[in-house]
């Protein structure tokens, strides 16, 4: 008898709306009502199919502004059912999020997802070897439509997700070919910045690399396009290699690391009016040692780094070139949405995947008759 009365007084109260303390949330059917059109007009609009439905633009404002203005809440649940998707996409970090070169591009992901009325669901993935399973278990459950792999590569992730058709994208991680990736050509902002420093009248630079314990460069191609670019300008430059002795992605022991092999190390010869940095954390370093030395970034020697993460705040205001990060995380949301909305049809990728390098211009490159004295 209770559960028939709780029944029952459920049914009077939505009866009763006008006069309950506590009304029920607006429906669908209300603001068909409201708005003067079908319960089906509504559905269109408010889950995002109006246009295909070739709903006029001007009926689409009014039952928008409708459901705003009558307090209308989306049933999660019941839009799932109806449609089979989640609205949310799981996003794997293979890495610390306190590393701002990540964080940049999860706001790149999750700005593009909320464009597209999307949740992200966030899934760091350490050494925990289950997160593989895990988000396959989210898209059987429904509760993500597909997956972004950012910062590690797990083969057996990717082919597991292909043998269950679960839609899946790839940032920088991935052997050519294995599933739908977002890369990044660094090689144009190499080129673009030696040039800017040629046109300023720089003709010596001194190249800071980075290489592992084992003694292999760190992302050759970075180097390698500086010295033919240098060699293309009939530039001369010389290199000075510092060893990473920390772990990828350890920015705050990269700092310190390059520091004291700076502080160690560093020699500039007169003649060497310029620098440039594999990344904005050893242009940071340099940058720190050139001021005990008295040596004046631009004024006695021009400084370029690479990244762009945080180089706007240096003093003076780091030239840098910029890694795109947010542009990347972006595009891979982009790439994901398309696959989940064509999902099973063989489409063409929904914009560029390869996102280039641009050199970003601010204060710590002069031109070389403004510099005073030589540096220490």
């Amino acid at each position: 008898m209770r559960i028939i009365w709780r029944y029952s007084r459920r049914r009077r109260l939505q009866k009763d709306r006008g006069r309950s303390d506590t009304p029920m949330a607006p429906t669908q059917a209300d603001i068909a009502k409201a708005c003067g059109v079908s319960y089906t007009t509504v559905s269109f609009v408010l889950n995002d199919k109006a246009r295909e439905m070739n709903i006029s633009a001007a009926v689409i404002d009014k039952v928008k502004a409708a459901a705003r203005r009558m307090g209308y809440t989306r049933n999660y649940h019941a839009a799932t059912l109806a449609t089979g998707k989640s609205h949310a996409i799981g996003l794997v970090i293979y890495s610390d999020l306190i590393n701002p070169y990540w964080s940049t591009i999860t706001e790149g992901i999750d700005k593009a997802a909320q464009q597209n009325r999307y949740d992200v669901l966030l899934m760091t993935d350490g050494p925990d070897e289950r997160m593989p399973a895990k988000c396959l278990r989210f898209f059987r459950e429904r509760r993500i439509d597909g997956m972004i792999v950012v910062g590690g590569y797990r083969e057996y992730t990717i082919k597991a997700a292909q043998e269950q058709g679960f839609p899946l994208v790839a940032i920088e991680v991935t052997p050519k070919g294995l599933c739908p990736e977002i890369k990044f050509d660094s090689l144009p902002g190499i080129e673009a910045a030696v040039r800017h420093l040629y046109e300023k009248g720089h003709r010596h630079v001194l190249w800071v690399g980075l290489r592992r314990p084992d003694g292999t460069v760190v992302l050759p191609p970075r180097r390698e396009r500086f010295h033919d670019t240098i060699r293309q300008l009939s530039m001369s430059a010389h290199e000075m290699i510092l060893t990473q002795e920390t772990a990828p992605g350890d920015y705050a022991g990269l700092l310190q690391m390059a520091y004291a092999q700076l502080s160690r190390r560093l020699t500039i010869d007169k003649k060497t009016t310029a620098v440039m940095c594999h990344n904005d954390i050893v242009a940071l370093a340099l940058n720190h040692v050139l001021a005990q030395r008295g040596v004046r970034v631009p004024g006695d020697l021009s400084l370029i780094g690479f990244d762009d993460l945080q180089a706007a705040y240096c003093v003076p205001a780091l030239t840098t070139i910029s890694h795109r990060l947010d542009e990347m995380g972006r595009r891979a949301a982009q790439v994901l949405l398309g696959l989940i909305k064509d999902r099973g049809a063989d489409v063409p990728p929904a914009c560029d995947p390869v996102v280039h390098a641009e050199l970003v211009i601010r204060d710590s490159v002069a031109a070389v008759k403004t510099r005073r004295k030589a540096p220490a």
